[in-house]
């Protein structure tokens, strides 16, 4: 039976000849709307008695039924008299109530874009407020990838292709908690993107080292791409293998999360696990933060980004990076990316701070490009190399300006017996740098760590030779450790340390098996306030500073370092020491050269003496050049190899004998002995030294 709207005609309505007669006997023709197609009427609202049709009217000129008309039909109606002769027509007739009834009909309407909230206007109070439907709205507000798309969220059904259409579509994407079976997203957004799937996976363990991302978001400078809530899930890495060679391309790498390009790149409150490259990488961003997430075994980095105005890296938790990989591992990376849009374009601000890194096969924080570097608070435990990195790497990788500050960094025997290069390694390396940065290291802790050092500083620049410009190291500690040196130099270059501070270090139950600290080629040079409490091997302090050093105050195990601890090391710079010697005399120690620090060193000193005898015989002056070579890392050879004697250079009066010289040599390190000849003679000896990176100490003053 039919859904019947009362007919707004006809109904207790009463016809009329042309005669002012009632219309006995009438006919009334009820037809579709427009046509001569008869359509049916009813008696009640039950649909269920047709009407015969024509109506025939009654002796008064009304039906003797009432009208009931199909919802959603539109009628012609047709009158006549009994004859057959016609008075009226009416056309598009509905129900009284037909037209409600289509209304709401068109707003449940789920098939068409033109009905349901389409037919609600929207208009907010605010001044300049823009008209718009309901329908419109919502376009522009959040859509579910499961309830408004289909995309299933059991794990059962392949959803890569909903994801991806909803993702490329931009604006807010809501993806439900469940389990999301994916092989590899790759989306190009056409307005800004929010993801918000707070308990959603997206899972592909099928997942090789030749796979392309997980995710990956293809911005542009003009967009954003936030992500947040989300996990990323590949297979398991339980077997060694590599990711392949090479710079990043634009086809990627099999990572979690990749985002090529965005003006704010915003990942927040996610996880990654289980791929072979990286868990959450960036590139070309103009502004990149990465907060709070949680990243886990991954091939080669944990979290990485490269050409970034700016990046924040926060609070995040990064663990066991490249342990089952061939190659690398690195917990927080900045780095460059070779690659268009543009090539080189540094990092800029980088902001490294109050992030958990553990585990990392080759570098916990890894730094080797960022030309404003803070690296603030983290806590890095467990690595093969370095813990916390920032250098200079060749004129692709800059950086300028660094802050280390209040880190914490550990060793962890059971994941790396010990790590290769230094807790804190800073410096610059490679060709054609163009920048001269800086350093600051303040109040950083190591503990229980097995390493070439604490604090490592580096300048290899092998053709531009520029300088670091400042380098402060003050307030660091390390406790239970085992070290080659506490802070060490190292200098392939022209290049200089122009200005060095280091102040308030301390070694607490730790010790150092080659110095306490090597610093050389610096142009100014402070070291103030610091204390070892361990066991140092060799000299507590070789430095290279010939002015401009302030040594003072300073302890080993609560002794004050004296003269005695202290080397002089030496680059291209001259020596001068001056002794004084009477009586009955021995052989003289003056020099000590150790020409094994580097391969190709070389070391030179004039040596001159001034005898006094007693009157009746004499004063007498000498001169002799004493020299040492090494040519690559073969055996340093030496002149005078045997005791010979110095050139007599002024004989005044009277007869002496000339004093000897000898290089006294063992395991590469070569003595300058001063030998008298006379007894009961007295020596003013004069050494000037000039040394090509040989360690260079003094015996005798």
């Amino acid at each position: 039976m039919p859904t019947v709207n009362l007919s707004p005609v006809f109904n207790g309505w009463q016809g009329f000849g042309t005669d002012g007669l009632p219309l006995s006997g009438g006919l009334l023709y009820t037809y579709q709307a427009g046509t001569s197609t008869p359509q049916a009427t009813y008696t009640t609202n039950a649909g269920s008695i047709a009407n015969t049709n024509p109506i025939v009217l009654g002796p008064d000129g009304r039906p003797p039924q009432e009208l009931w008309l199909v919802q959603g039909q539109a009628y012609r109606f047709v009158l006549q008299t009994s004859l057959a002769v016609q008075i009226a027509t009416y056309d598009n007739i509905t129900g009284v109530d037909n037209g409600a009834v289509q209304l709401r009909a068109d707003l449940a309407d789920t098939s068409s874009a033109a009905n349901g909230d389409a037919l609600i206007g929207v208009k907010r109070t605010f001044t300049g407020a823009v008209s718009t439907t309901e329908h419109a709205w919502h376009e522009a507000q959040a859509a579910n990838v499961v309830s408004d798309l289909g995309a299933d969220n059991t794990g059962s059904v392949d959803a890569t292709s909903i994801l991806a259409s909803a993702f490329a579509l931009g604006g807010v994407v809501i993806v439900p908690p469940g389990s999301y079976k994916i092989t590899s997203i790759d989306a190009t957004p056409a307005s800004s993107l929010l993801i918000y799937a707070y308990g959603a996976r997206f899972i592909n363990t099928a997942m090789t080292s030749s796979s392309a991302p997980l995710l990956r978001l293809r911005g542009s400078a003009s967009i954003d791409v936030s992500v947040y809530g989300l996990s990323l899930e590949g297979p398991r890495l339980t077997s060694s293998g590599t990711v392949g060679t090479g710079a990043y391309t634009s086809a990627g790498y099999p990572s979690g999360l990749d985002i090529y390009t965005a003006r704010t790149a915003t990942v927040i409150d996610c996880r990654s696990s289980g791929t072979y490259y990286c868990g959450i990488e960036a590139h070309f961003c103009t502004r990149f933060v990465v907060e709070r997430n949680i990243v886990s075994n991954h091939g080669y980095a944990g979290i990485l980004f490269s050409d970034c105005s700016s990046a924040e890296v926060a609070e995040n938790a990064v663990d066991d990076v490249g342990s089952t990989m061939v190659t690398d591992g690195y917990g927080i990376t900045a780095s460059t990316s070779y690659n268009t849009p543009s090539y080189n374009t540094p990092n800029g601000v980088v902001i490294v701070r109050d992030n958990v890194v553990t585990r990392s096969k080759r570098k916990g924080i890894d730094v080797h490009d960022g030309l404003d570097t803070k690296i603030t608070g983290n806590t890095v435990k467990g690595f093969g190399y370095a813990g916390i990195y920032a250098v200079c790497e060749e004129i692709s990788k800059q950086v300028r300006d660094v802050l280390i500050q209040g880190n914490r960094i550990y060793g962890d025997t059971s994941f790396v017996a010990s790590a290769t290069n230094f807790a804190i390694s800073v410096g610059t390396f490679g060709t054609s740098v163009s920048q001269e940065p800086s350093f600051a290291i303040f109040e950083n802790e190591t503990y229980n760590l097995t390493s070439a050092g604490q604090i490592g500083v580096n300048n290899n620049e092998t053709s531009s030779q520029k300088d670091t410009k400042a380098l402060s190291i003050v307030g660091n500690r390390a406790v239970d450790c085992v070290f080659t040196f506490g802070i060490f130099f190292n200098n392939y270059t022209p290049g200089r340390y122009r200005s060095v501070v280091i102040e308030r270090n301390n070694l607490v139950n730790s010790t150092t098996s080659s110095a306490w600290m090597q610093l050389p080629y610096c142009d100014s040079l402070r070291i103030v306030g610091n204390a070892i409490a361990g066991s140092v091997t060799n000299a507590s302090v070789i430095y290279s500073t010939p002015e401009a050093t302030t040594i003072e105050r300073n302890t080993i195990n609560g002794a004050l370092v004296g003269s005695a601890d202290v080397q002089h090391y030496v680059s291209g710079s001259m020596v001068e020491t001056a002794f004084e010697m009477a009586g009955s005399l021995s052989n003289v120690d003056i020099i000590k050269v150790d020409l094994n620090a580097n391969a190709d060193d070389s070391v030179a000193a004039l040596v001159e003496a001034i005898e006094v005898r007693a009157s009746n015989n004499g004063v007498s002056s000498f001169k002799y050049n004493a020299y040492g070579t090494r040519v690559g890392s073969g055996t340093p050879s030496w002149t005078p190899s045997s005791a010979t004697a110095m050139s007599v250079d002024t004989a005044v009066f009277g007869a002496v004998t000339a004093p000897k010289l000898i290089w006294n040599v063992s395991s590469g390190v070569g003595t300058l002995q001063f030998q008298p000849q006379d007894t009961f003679a007295s020596y003013i000896v004069r050494v000037r030294l000039v040394s090509f990176r040989g360690t260079v100490t003094e015996l005798a003053r």
